[in-house]
């Protein structure tokens, strides 16, 4: 999946694909020290020395990389140690699915209505599924192709903000919404229908913003 570059995303259990990043404004001379965890968990030590002036952009290795063998809601932190007063960066979250169950409830879509043409922000709306404990919600071009967008929400709603519509959508392109819905332990407990939109205005790109900790696959 093409997740873009965000503080959310999803993955299949044993995906070896998810990466993790954080942008830095530093500035001087010495050592960036610091650790990254999951879940709480201590993973990887952080270690950057040189002369820093600009934009310092810390990534996961490949090794440990970032585990997706436990089904369910995972948080990311980085904690940055020295120099200088401590500080830990925003949290990130991914959600890893685990295996599929032959029963699917139907996820019932509210709102936005078939074929919609939007042009800002807006929400999108289904009926609850009891027994959900989250719910992912994925944007494509097709109804066989992958995500160019996909999010994590609790609740019934997910609000697609400006910033993203423009960073992610085209102006005049027509896409699909569909909605998971997920038991706690991540296997899959129900699926709504596509459902079409268009974009029906042109968008204003806006330069999205960079520093916190985010996801790219």
């Amino acid at each position: 999946m093409d997740s873009g570059k965000r503080t959310e995303t999803a993955a299949a259990m044993g995906d070896q694909g998810i990466k993790v990043y954080a942008d830095i404004q530093v500035e001087g001379n010495g050592q960036l020290a610091g650790f990254r965890e999951v879940d709480g968990r201590r993973l990887e030590n952080v270690s950057r020395r040189g002369n820093f002036k600009q934009k310092l952009t810390l990534t996961t290795s490949r090794v440990p990389g970032t585990p997706s063998f436990k089904p369910g809601l995972h948080r990311v932190r980085l904690v940055v140690s020295s120099p200088g007063i401590a500080f830990t960066a925003h949290t990130v979250t991914y959600f890893v699915s685990g295996s599929a169950s032959n029963e699917r409830t139907a996820v019932l879509l509210k709102k936005p209505h078939d074929d919609a043409a939007i042009s800002g922000k807006v929400a999108f709306k289904w009926c609850m599924l009891p027994g959900a404990g989250i719910y992912i919600i994925t944007f494509r071009e097709e109804m066989d192709a992958p995500p160019v967008f996909a999010a994590i929400a609790e609740k019934r709603v997910y609000t697609l903000r400006e910033e993203i519509l423009t960073g992610f959508f085209k102006y005049g392109q027509h896409y699909f919404w569909k909605v998971t819905a997920m038991y706690e332990e991540g296997d899959i407990l129900g699926e709504s229908e596509f459902r079409p939109f268009t974009i029906n205005a042109k968008l204003k790109r806006k330069r999205l913003r960079r520093k916190d900790p985010s996801f790219e696959k």
